[in-house]
């Protein structure tokens, strides 16, 4: 038999009835009724990374001549798709939080895609190398930030 270590409800402040205070919509993903609205808006320039599941290019809304970023969702149950954006939709807002503009859906291909405001950046890797260790702290706290919300 192995210890178990219990967590004390103290410890866990004010997030220890955060999921079971929420109504069953908030995270209930599975039918969630989407806006799609097509890619006419939309130009892709290049691309700027990629992941399992998706690929992400820099582009521009044409509607306002505004710089976005358009990450292009990879073939995945429908289930994942509506995950991703009802958590984004329940964190637009918050402090240190990217934007999800829109989504959209190819309408012959059914390509799922998501348009987030565009931030200037360097990677993380390469701008954390100049780092003082105020900036790690500033850093540190800002994620710290972005994390308390999205409890």
């Amino acid at each position: 038999m192995r210890d178990e270590k219990v967590v004390d409800p103290e410890f866990l402040g004010p997030h220890k009835f955060v999921c079971s205070d929420r109504p069953t919509s908030f995270s209930y993903y599975e039918k969630l009724n989407l806006d799609w609205t097509t890619l006419d808006n939309y130009y892709c320039y290049h691309k700027l990374g990629r992941g399992k599941y998706s690929e992400v290019f820099e582009g521009c809304n044409m509607a306002n001549n505004e710089k976005c970023v358009i990450k292009i969702l990879k073939p995945v149950r429908i289930e994942k798709q509506y995950r991703e954006v009802k958590i984004l939709q329940t964190l637009y807002g918050g402090p240190n939080v990217v934007k999800l503009y829109d989504i959209l859906r190819c309408p012959t291909t059914k390509t799922p895609a998501l348009v987030f405001e565009y931030i200037p950046n360097r990677e993380t890797k390469v701008l954390a190398r100049r780092f003082e260790n105020m900036d790690i702290r500033l850093y540190i706290y800002k994620v710290l930030e972005a994390l308390e919300y999205s409890h």
